[in-house]
């Protein structure tokens, strides 16, 4: 669970001061510092469900788009059903 203030994905917080701008804390203990660029995307990527991305990968062209277009539908249904509830709550 991310910190109050701290990143959303790793819960790291950036510190303010003499001697440490740039630098993040690793999940918001004093005195970790994540200290290279390497670390902190290692942070990231073990939140990353690499299945995703393969599937993805696999599909053609075609099918990403017939993809986009149904999530497109879909996010239009969502939008038009939320106004109707919306509308008939006032």
């Amino acid at each position: 669970m991310p910190v109050a203030g701290g990143c959303l994905f790793t819960g790291a917080l950036p510190l303010a001061g003499a001697g440490h701008a740039g630098r993040i804390m690793k999940g918001g203990v004093k005195g970790e510092f994540m200290n290279s660029v390497d670390e902190i995307i290692e942070r990231y990527k073990r939140d990353v469900d690499l299945t995703l991305i393969d599937a993805a990968l696999r599909r053609t062209v075609e099918e990403r788009i017939q993809a986009l277009e149904e999530f497109e539908r879909f996010r239009e249904e969502l939008h038009a059903a939320t106004e109707r509830r919306r509308d008939a709550l006032r």
